[in-house]
């Protein structure tokens, strides 16, 4: 059987094709019917297939299917050019909405339909189109992109011009606040983008005709309102519509702008709306601060964060305006800050809380406002109206440690949860402080006291405060606290065992007795050089020679006991006083070992004169005169001559009798405390701890050197300096002169060598 081969001609199905594409573009029918739409599909492939060759015999390229789609495809080129030629003349006298409704609307038939069109010729894409493609031809393109082309050369590049300004002359309308048909205006910018998703420059017509001008546009709109605004209403309002606007640029993007444009418009307004303006918003800022606007702060910070460097001068504004605070809280409360620990830490604390509030709030707890307010406080914490009436900057870690002090003991008037909150707050204001050695030197001192003087609140607060401070400073400065506390624990395992020392020996005593041993170097208290040559009451000295006996010849051979009676407390019960009472009870009188020596002479003595107690008790002039004076300053001993207790103790001397105040002494309180320090006794420490605590730093001093040299061997002079600072600063903040000193006493001392060929340089010498 013979098979003949059916030619077919172009003009036999091109009539039927035209009126199917026609139908399909222009949306005069829902669409083809299935049969009509595959006869028209099998006429498009038919074609391709069996067309006849051409009569042209200097043709060279490839006859058959791929010559035939060659003529289909210029025939449809032809037509769709005819169309774009027909929308054209239709749309020359539309302008504004009007033209773009008429252009989208013929865009949604033209695209829809020719999806369609491009499958009626799929055979045409796959086959002649594509080989025609793969030879290079740069202007033979896939019947649905071949469209979009032609749109864009023949209608497109007509309108364009009033097609952009229609659409922003819809945008800026829709920014004065009128509705618009956002669906419209997303349609007409969809077709910039679908113009441009040719393999030419995607994107390129949506950027070159339509969002170029709309960015400046957008630039030139907000410029005019911004200025206007900004002179007629007050900056919190200005940043108010700022924001306002920021959100309907954004909602903009997400209804209808391409999202290419997002990063360029938003960068834009930035740039217009608060770039431009942030001198305004900056010197705003002080007052919103001051009159706690959480609200504009929150707006302002937001705002000015989407520029670079625009929170820099907030954050400037911010710490000077909470150290003035600060300087203005302590020195409103000055009085009573001054005097009471307690009222001074709750000051600073209220003014880090509120402002720490702030940060966290409208600063979004961002990590330069944080610094801010470390600065701040810094500064307002070391260097303040409290710390200037006293006449130096250690005040303020005096009265930290003190307020530790008064949470950690006994009398303390918080229950345990609250100690620990407020031992928080207290490490809180802790890490501002630029001399931490004083905070140590005090706090040591006051927990020896606690300790030895069982004024404990808790021993788990007491740790759990040295473990903070270790995580503060490091185990090296903390380990003497704990050598404290294990000190203390010992001393109640030796008491047990000393008692039974005492029931071996059957030595019973007249009185209770207990001493704590304590190791020499950890704690932070010193002995008078005579101290151990006080002649003691007969009833204490039987007490302490057993527990020598016991300790240095029982436990501890070769080791010696060094008597703290400064540190000492015991009670005294008297019968001089029952005359004075209405109730016929006897006074117990808390006091330390030398005021207890003083007042058991007074047993077998009416009068003493200041060289007979001074023989009897071995003390010596200092501490006797504190001793004579305190018990002259409670009135229960009288001076002859008569020393008015405004008189300073060292007026007291041998030419003054003691007796006891028998006839006129009266207290409500049946127990008396006499142990207390007077303010000339605490004076004279203060000043020998500062002294110690001068000696100490000029040691860290020079031992930061050391190290540093050690390690770097050779350092020019302004290095050194700074890596002394650097290793310093967690403990205190030394002052340059002072480094300057220690490095010339190494110098003298062989530590160090200033270099031959530089003065300014040293070298370690090992």
């Amino acid at each position: 059987m013979t098979h003949h081969r059916r030619h077919v001609e172009l003009e036999d199905i091109w009539p039927k094709l035209q009126a199917d594409i026609q139908q399909l573009i222009t949306g005069i029918k829902e669409g083809l019917t299935i049969p009509r739409w595959w006869e028209s599909y099998d006429a498009v492939y038919t074609y391709c297939t069996n067309c006849k060759n051409p009569t042209d015999k200097t043709r060279t390229r490839p006859t058959g299917a791929f010559f035939g789609g060659e003529f289909l495809y210029n025939k449809l080129k032809e037509f769709l050019e005819e169309r774009m030629s027909t929308l054209l003349l239709e749309s020359k006298d539309l302008i504004g909405e009007p033209l773009l409704i008429y252009y989208k609307t013929q865009w949604d038939l033209y695209t829809s339909g020719m999806a369609k069109v491009n499958h009626l010729f799929a055979y045409l894409n796959r086959h002649w189109i594509k080989r025609e493609m793969d030879d290079g031809r740069k202007e033979v393109y896939e019947v649905y992109p071949l469209s979009l082309v032609i749109w864009r050369d023949k209608l497109f590049n007509e309108l364009r011009t009033r097609l952009t300004n229609a659409t922003l002359a819809m945008i800026e309308r829709e920014r004065h606040g009128e509705d618009i048909d956002a669906s419209l205006t997303k349609g007409v910018i969809g077709a910039y983008v679908s113009l441009g998703l040719t393999r030419d420059k995607p994107n390129e017509i949506y950027r070159e005709y339509f969002e170029r001008e709309f960015l400046q546009q957008t630039e030139y709109f907000y410029t005019q309102e911004s200025s206007e605004y900004i002179m007629q209403n007050s900056v919190a309002d200005y940043m108010k519509k700022v924001e306002i606007r920021l959100v309907e640029e954004n909602r903009r993007i997400e209804r209808y702008l391409h999202a290419s444009t997002s990063k360029d418009l938003i960068n834009r307004c930035e740039v217009v709306l608060i770039e431009k303006h942030m001198d305004q918003m900056w010197g705003e800022a002080s007052q919103l601060l001051i009159d706690e606007k959480v609200e504009d702060l929150t707006r302002m910070y937001e705002l000015l964060a989407r520029i670079d460097q625009g929170l820099e001068p907030l954050r400037k504004k911010v710490e000077r305006h909470i150290f003035e605070e600060g300087m203005k809280a302590l020195e409103r409360n000055l009085d009573t800050a001054s005097k009471e620990p307690r009222n001074y830490v709750e000051v600073i604390l209220g003014v880090f809380n509120k402002y720490n509030d702030m940060v966290q709030g409208p600063f979004k707890n961002d990590s330069g406002f944080i610094g801010s307010l470390d600065k701040a406080c810094r500064r307002f914490i070391n260097e303040n109206a409290v710390t200037k009436a006293a006449g130096r900057v250690a005040k303020s870690p005096e009265m930290l440690a003190h307020y530790a002090d008064s949470l950690l003991k006994k009398t303390t008037k918080f229950p345990p949860g609250e100690i620990e909150s407020r031992l928080n707050d207290l490490m809180t204001i802790f890490r501002y402080i630029t001399e931490r050695d004083v905070f140590m030197d005090v706090y040591s001192k006051d927990l020896a006291k606690r300790l030895i003087g069982d004024q404990s609140a808790s021993e788990d607060l007491e740790e759990l405060m040295i473990s903070k401070l270790k995580a503060a400073l490091g185990l090296e400065y903390t380990a003497k606290l704990t050598k404290m506390f294990n000190d203390m624990r010992l001393s109640k395992d030796l008491q047990e065992s000393f008692k039974d020392y005492l029931r071996e020996t059957g030595t019973k005593f007249d009185l209770t007795f207990e001493c704590n041993v304590l190791t020499s170097g950890s704690w932070p208290i010193s002995n008078p050089q005579n101290d151990n040559t006080v002649n003691i009451p007969q009833e204490l000295q039987v007490c302490q020679d057993a527990f020598t006996d016991f300790y240095t010849n029982r436990l501890h051979h070769g080791r010696r006991l060094i008597w703290l009676y400064q540190h000492s407390k015991g009670e005294l019960k008297s019968t001089h006083f029952l005359s004075c009472r209405e109730i016929k009870q006897p006074y117990t009188f808390a006091c330390n070992a030398y005021q207890m020596a003083v007042l058991l002479m007074f047993n077998s003595n009416e009068k003493l004169s200041y060289k007979e107690i001074r023989s009897a008790t071995g003390l010596n002039d200092s501490i006797l005169r504190a001793t004579l004076f305190s018990l002259c300053k409670v009135r229960v001993a009288l001076c002859d001559p008569k020393l008015e207790t405004e008189m300073q103790q060292e007026q007291i001397g041998e030419g003054h009798r003691f007796a006891i105040n028998a006839r006129s002494f009266k207290s409500p309180k049946p127990r008396i405390n006499i142990n207390i320090k007077l303010e000339s006794q605490k004076l004279e420490d203060f000043k020998h701890d500062m002294d110690d605590l001068e000696q100490a730093r000029k040691m860290m001093i020079q031992a930061a050197i050391v190290r540093v040299m050690k390690a770097r061997k050779e350092l020019d002079h302004q290095n050194l300096i700074a890596a002394c600072l650097e290793q310093l600063r967690s403990r205190f903040t030394p002052k340059v002169p002072n480094i300057k000193k220690s490095i010339d006493h190494l110098i003298d001392k062989e530590y160090l060598e200033r270099m031959p060929d530089d003065n300014n340089r040293y070298r370690y010498l090992a």
